[in-house]
């Protein structure tokens, strides 16, 4: 078990990295102990995307629709289209249901998305203007859920 941390206050960074596991591969989320998560989502094995250097970012908005809180999550970020296994991945996880994980510059990890209500994960292929503007795929991760982003300080392996 990791040590309960508390984040309350602090400024998240751009985005470092984006954990992204399907839902039907999730056997169990922890209890929340305030904002925080810090037991294990289980399994722990998450795949790690990196985004491109400037392009990801972490976009919360909160609104009460009929007396109850809910919150939006947007996280649009740029990955280069390198490799063939970045297609499959992307291919693999579009419109599935998801938990995404963020991890920003400052070490702050956030959860996206439950076993009910899920992230979506989508892309376009963006093919570059230029040799300094590589192809690369622009995605997308939304969620709208009833509870804020946990803060999460659990094991993530990739």
């Amino acid at each position: 078990m990791s040590e309960l941390k508390a984040y309350e206050g602090k400024s998240t960074g751009g985005i470092l990295a984006v954990y992204l596991q399907l839902v039907e591969n999730v056997i169990q989320i922890p209890s929340a102990s305030g904002i925080n998560l810090s037991n294990d989502i289980n399994p722990s094995s998450f795949q790690k995307i990196n985004p491109l250097d400037s392009t990801a970012r972490f976009k919360e908005t909160s609104k009460v629709i009929h007396g109850s809180q809910s919150y939006n999550y947007e996280i649009p970020f740029s990955i280069r289209k390198d490799r063939s296994v970045v297609t499959q991945l992307l291919s693999n996880l579009m419109n599935r249901k998801l938990i995404a994980i963020t991890e920003d510059f400052e070490g702050l990890r956030r959860v996206i998305g439950s076993l009910d209500e899920p992230a979506r994960l989508n892309w376009t292929f963006n093919k570059g203007e230029s040799i300094s503007s590589p192809n690369r795929y622009d995605v997308v991760i939304t969620c709208q859920q009833t509870n804020p982003a946990y803060y999460y300080s659990g094991n993530l392996s990739s």
